[in-house]
């Protein structure tokens, strides 16, 4: 399978954030790169989106190495995620701890944005962000289920 980049999220540094993948068409695998906060480290990780839900990533352009991620955004937004875990894709699901120990990656949990991106947050970056999608999802006083 091809590479496929985007000019529209290609950039000169290997942190640059790419825009979501839904200005692409279907059935394409993408490869990204993004720089950690505060630290010296990448991380890589596969995208695809298309109709429906995937058994398993689709080929990728690149071989996986350990800890790369696979995210599939398909349907309405729903997201899938993998892992490679001794060279296998594997689900992983947020709030997952990094399989690795070393720094900086200790300690670090899985989440994935509102547009699909994967990040690699620290406990209590991750458990803010819980608390934020939380307080989104609780209706406000005189919200919520209309009785007639």
């Amino acid at each position: 399978m091809p590479l496929v980049l985007c000019l529209r999220c290609a950039s000169r540094s290997p942190s640059a954030s790419p825009e979501p993948a839904s200005h692409l068409p279907d059935n394409r695998v993408r490869v990204h790169v993004r720089k950690l906060n505060n630290c010296d480290a990448y991380a890589r990780w596969f995208s695809s989106r298309g109709a429906v839900k995937l058994e398993l990533p689709r080929e990728c352009p690149e071989r996986p190495t350990e800890t790369d991620l696979y995210i599939h955004q398909w349907g309405d937004g729903d997201v899938q995620a993998w892992i490679t875990k001794e060279g296998k894709w594997a689900v992983i699901v947020s709030g997952a701890t990094h399989p690795s120990e070393a720094e900086p990656w200790s300690g670090r949990r899985f989440f994935v944005t509102a547009d699909g991106k994967p990040a690699w947050l620290l406990d209590n970056s991750y458990k803010n962000k819980v608390r934020e999608l939380e307080r989104e999802l609780t209706p406000l006083p005189g919200e919520g289920i209309l009785a007639f």
